[in-house]
Parts: structure tokens; sequence; C-alpha cells
């Protein structure tokens, strides 16, 4: 008995340290930066509330992704913790997906690193056995998510399910469309916080489509203010990454157990 009690202890470690890393420590990261600039400067709670970024009416902080509806991060009333989570888990400006479903292209978070000695915009070599890739990386990412309009117009990915009413011919009729993906442009993230941005194309079973017409960006269902209250959660996800050495020379560092960095794992106390 006393065996497997020290070896379901020492699992219990083991897999503690791989998470040094993961969405907890992001969420935690910008629920501090709100403490700290509440306290140094004060906060406009016109602008920021302390909900948005997952901190309860008793000050207590709120960690993980359980309250979200059928997994739609944009239908949440914590839009800025809510972004620092799921930007491990789904990529809003390349795609990327997970390693099971294209193992040649990486997963969601192969974007987060950024080889700075090699300038603003190249991209990163990553080597994580059996993979290794070419991807894009976290400084150009999050340009891309603040200021898209000044990086070629990228269009952003809105992953919430919706619907769209098509005109057909030249008369007032539609029909209805499921969508379940839109792509949106936008200046700045200035400029989304205010509305201003514009549906460029939206996603259905029979795959993308563009809009050639005009069209209320209200049909979304998700005002510019929660977009871009949640990109700007993401980036703090990025930025926190880039604070990490094996992020800004390279170095992946997934979860599985042995295959740990240096780094995080001395800032969690386990080595």
């Amino acid at each position: 008995m006393k065996k497997i009690f020290i070896s379901f202890a020492l699992l219990i470690c083991i897999y503690s340290n791989c998470f040094a890393h993961k969405e907890w420590v992001h969420q935690y990261m910008v629920q501090e930066a709100y403490k700290m600039l509440q306290n140094q400067v004060g906060i406009n709670t016109n602008i920021f509330e302390p909900t948005q970024f997952g901190i309860n009416s008793s000050g207590a902080n709120f960690y993980g992704d359980g309250n979200f509806q059928n997994d739609d991060p944009w239908i949440t009333t914590q839009p800025i913790v809510t972004g620092a989570w799921w930007e491990d888990n789904q990529d809003i400006v390349w795609g990327y997906k997970t390693f099971l479903v294209y193992p040649t292209s990486g997963d969601a978070s192969v974007c987060h690193f950024w080889m700075a000695d090699n300038g603003d915009y190249q991209q990163t070599y990553l080597s994580a056995p059996p993979w290794s890739f070419n991807a894009y990386n976290a400084y150009d990412k999050a340009q891309k998510l603040l200021f898209p309009g000044t990086n070629n117009n990228k269009e952003i990915i809105i992953n919430h399910s919706g619907s769209i009413n098509v005109p057909v011919g030249i008369g007032q009729w539609t029909i209805k469309h499921n969508v379940s993906e839109w792509k949106i442009t936008y200046n700045d993230i200035f400029d989304l916080y205010q509305d201003n941005f514009t549906i460029e194309e939206y996603q259905t079973t029979t795959g993308w489509h563009n809009i050639t017409w005009t069209i209320n960006n209200n049909i979304i269902g998700v005002s510019g203010k929660d977009l871009a209250l949640q990109i700007l959660g993401r980036v703090a996800h990025l930025l926190g990454d880039m604070s990490v050495p094996a992020h800004t020379h390279g170095v992946a560092h997934p979860c599985p157990v042995g295959y740990g960095d240096y780094y995080e794992l001395d800032l969690g106390n386990s080595l």
C-alpha cells in the first residue's frame, strides 16, 4: 500500500511539473497584471472590469474553461482571461491545428516561439520528435492580432457558430446559411473595440464563402468590444510566452513527461 501511495504521489509531481507553461499560468499572469495596474495607477472601470480578467467580486481568481458554452470561447463575460486560456488551444491567425489531426503543421501553440536574433518576422524552426517544421513566430502573431491593417490586412478567424441570410439573385429573396466560423479584418484593435471591423468570409459545411454584399457586422452575435478584449488576452498570452528563454530561442517544450524545460521547471520549484 505504501508503494502504491508513493508511486501515485510521484506521478502527481511529475505531471504537475509539466503544466508550468500551460493555460492556468497565463490566466494568473493577466489577473496579476490587472491587480498591479489597479494598485499603481488605478483602473477605468468603463474600460476594464475585474470579471473580464476572471476576478470575482470577492477578489478571487478564476481558472480553467469549465464555464464556456459548447466550447465556444467567444460567448463569455470573462473575455480577457478566456483569450489567455484559448490561445494555447485555437490559432485564430493561421489556423494551426492539433498534431493528431495535422501532424505536419503543428498545433495551436507552435506559433508561440520567436528566434528574436533572426529578425521580427523570421519563421521559427521547431523540432519536437517525431515532428519538425517551420512555424510563424509569436512576435509576428502579436502584430497581426493588434494591427492587422498594417500587416497585409490579415484576416482573423472567429470560431463562433451563427447564421447568415445570403441574397439570392437580384430580388429580395435570401437563404439562411448556418455558419461555424467567420473571417474578419480590422485596422487595429482600437478600431475593433469600437465595432469597426469587416466580415470577409464565413464557413459552412461546404467550405469558406466570400462576402460580396453589404452586411451588418452585428450578425456575428459578438460585439467588436468583446472580440477586442479576448484578442487582448491572447496577446497577453503571447507576451508571457515571449518572456520564457525557451520560447525566444525556438526550443519546443511540450508537456509529455521527461520533455520539460529547465527554466519553467525551476520556476515551478521542481528542480
